[in-house]
């Protein structure tokens, strides 16, 4: 009788261990007669099975945006922000908030700041043309100057959210987060 090595994979005893047979075939997978798998008890399904019908489908998971993207969409908040108001900001802040933190924060500053210069102009045009014309007709020299400082007011102020606009726009670009100074934070 010869004596086969013990590590071979032509040993009867390390057969199982190799996945062939002595002879160089695949053995099956499926458990030997009397050495069942333990079934689930009843009403119930093996770990990580689903009943039929039942599979869960649903949207992906949201994929982190590439670098060059996050500084796009974080420009595109504040650029857009100058054409469609809090709009865009708006628009940006809810699709990109759980793919970026730093999309989420640009927006969101662009968002603020929209925001406040919109209820900054509604109540200077409100002011403007309810006080200011009332005093015109009241009191002509004097509502014509309040009249004329109040309109060049709205004016410079327009003119500084465009510059805090480009520059958020253009810190956004370089992938550095803008804090707008000077406005209210709503959204949090």
């Amino acid at each position: 009788m010869s004596q086969q090595d013990p590590g071979s994979a032509n040993n009867p005893d390390n057969a199982a261990n190799t996945g062939q047979s002595p002879y160089g075939q695949p053995i099956s997978r499926q458990p030997a007669p009397g050495q069942y798998p333990q079934t689930p008890p009843a009403g119930q399904l093996p770990p990580g099975q689903q009943p039929y019908g039942l599979q869960q489908y649903g949207p992906p998971a949201p994929q982190p945006l590439s670098q060059t993207d996050e500084r796009m969409w974080a420009m595109l908040a504040y650029v857009l922000a100058i054409l469609f108001g809090f709009l865009a900001p708006l628009i940006i802040f809810l699709v990109y908030k759980d793919r970026s933190a730093f999309v989420r924060d640009s927006s969101k500053e662009a968002l603020n700041l929209s925001i406040t210069a919109t209820i900054v102009s509604l109540t200077a045009f409100i002011g403007l043309f309810t006080i200011g014309l009332g005093l015109t007709i009241a009191f002509p020299p004097a509502g014509i100057m309040l009249f004329i400082l109040w309109f060049i007011l709205l004016f410079s102020y327009s003119i500084a959210v465009l510059v805090f606009e480009i520059i958020g726009a253009m810190r956004a670009n370089r992938g550095e987060f803008y804090r707008v100074p000077y406005i209210l934070r709503l959204v949090k």
